[in-house]
């Protein structure tokens, strides 16, 4: 019995060992959320140390409004964002050298991140509208598995966004800078095999 237990160890340990690669996944997916919004991911690889995401979400804001009279309510708006990123995980070939793991593009990385908001809004402030925008952000950051299925990431970044329509005086959400800055903390799941 000690044996048998000892083999189906061996197994699972040995099993984690090949899962580890000194390039990215060829394809991983899955569902993140974070402190302003949900996400669903899809990454495939372009070569060893480079892979590009598409991301498709929901972006969570609120903000103070003023209503007829004196009083003061919280606003709550969902914006829909599409997202383009390529990604290159310059750590990873390292982090195999070093035994760590790298399964499911477990590593640092620096990207180019592509946004776009349409413009639509679902709120509880009547007559809310979005202005739809486009920004570019290269942002650094980290990604990390744990447990096979979870992961989480972390990244910071600052770029330029653009406005496609006329800033409105009585703008509510934003503040009409095209600095944006980009600080995400995610965790998530990952779907299907990868």
């Amino acid at each position: 019995m000690k044996r048998l237990i000892f083999f189906i160890a061996a197994l699972f340990v040995l099993q984690n060992a090949c899962a580890q690669n000194e390039t990215v996944s060829g394809l991983i997916s899955g569902v993140q959320v974070g402190w302003l919004g949900g996400y669903y991911y899809y990454e495939t690889r372009l070569a060893p140390q480079l892979t590009i995401r598409v991301e498709p979400g929901l972006d969570f804001a609120f903000a103070y409004y003023n209503t007829f009279g004196s009083t003061q309510d919280i606003g709550l708006f969902l914006f829909p964002e599409i997202a383009l990123e390529p990604r290159l995980y310059y750590n990873i070939a390292k982090r195999y050298r070093e035994g760590k793991r790298t399964d499911a593009n477990t590593a640092n990385f620096i990207s180019f991140k592509t946004r776009f908001h349409p413009g639509w809004v679902l709120s509880n402030v009547r007559d809310a509208y979005g202005i739809p925008d486009v920004a570019i952000m290269p942002t650094w950051g980290f990604r990390r598995t744990k447990f096979e299925r979870f992961d989480y990431e972390l990244g910071i970044g600052a770029g330029y966004r653009v406005f496609f329509d006329n800033m409105p005086d009585n703008l509510i959400v934003g503040n009409g800078s095209n600095f944006v800055i980009n600080i995400h903390f995610r965790i998530g799941i990952m779907m299907g095999k990868y």
